[in-house]
């Protein structure tokens, strides 16, 4: 059996205060999800949780 391991990371930018990206790891390695923000619209980081 082949063993990955797997990270993560987000950053806000230079312009931002905010990030409103964010991302899921399941535990067992079978799924990842993505999710990009709004772009600084109201609500963004609501949204990508």
């Amino acid at each position: 059996m082949m063993k990955s391991c797997f990270a993560g990371i987000t950053d806000p930018g230079l312009l931002r205060t905010v990030n409103q990206d964010d991302y899921y790891i399941d535990p067992d390695g079978r799924f990842f999800i993505v999710a990009d923000g709004m772009g600084g619209h109201a609500g963004g980081q609501e949204a990508s949780k």
